[in-house]
This record gives structure tokens, sequence and C-alpha cells, in this order.
């Protein structure tokens, strides 16, 4: 069983990998995409409502996310192309999350929609 289960995730459309993610979105539920650094593939999180229609700039070794303030204090997890994941609390209070052992995690356990459809594919 996973650590950590997601609902949903902002994929890029240029990850490469096999197979390929089929639904790729940079932006949903308040959380936008502006640029991922080589090594990410995404953003998982699980959906909020209701937003507060506040943006505000997050930067995570080198990607480059707006996020809705209503996601304060809520665990975010970077997805990267050897399907590991880099896990954090997001707080609208930085515009950068703090590099340290406890703020970020990198795991394995993890659950998101796509790794569940390769699951499901039979490639996990």
């Amino acid at each position: 069983m996973a650590l950590y289960n997601f609902t949903s995730n902002v994929l890029s459309a240029a990850s490469v990998g096999n197979p390929p993610p089929t639904h790729t979105v940079l932006s949903a539920a308040g959380v936008n995409t502006i640029s991922l650094s080589s090594v990410f593939d995404g953003l998982a999180f699980n959906a909020r409502t209701p937003l507060l229609s506040t943006l505000t700039t997050l930067t995570v070794f080198g990607s480059v996310f707006r996020i809705d303030t209503a996601y304060n204090n809520t665990v975010f997890a970077l997805m990267r192309s050897d399907r590991t994941y880099t896990v954090f609390t997001y707080q609208s209070a930085y515009a950068a999350t703090p590099l340290s052992a406890v703020a970020l995690s990198a795991t394995k356990e993890v659950t998101t929609p796509e790794s569940l459809r390769l699951r499901l594919l039979g490639y996990i």
C-alpha cells in the first residue's frame, strides 16, 4: 500500500516514457505548471474546493508552478522520469520550498492516476 495517494496530476506532454502518458495537461484545479526541470514529468496532488483564486508562484528544484493558496499546508509530489517522487508540503508563504530533509522526501510509495494506469497496463 502506498504512503501517499493522489487523485490528480498535471503532466508534461514532452514526457517520454514507455508507454508515454495519455492524459497530459499542465493546469488543473488551481495548479498551473509554468516550467518543469529536465528530471521531472509533473506534479501530483489532491484537488481542493473551494479555490481562493489567489495564486502564488512556487519553485521546487528548478520547476516553477502557480498554485492556489487554498492548497496551503497540502502535500504534493513531484513526479520524476524514473517513477520516483519527491514529496513536499506546499506553504503559500514561501516562494521556494525549503530544501531540507524534513521538507522534502524521495519515495516510490506514491499512487497517482498515471501510476495506476501504468500498473493496469503491466508496466509497474
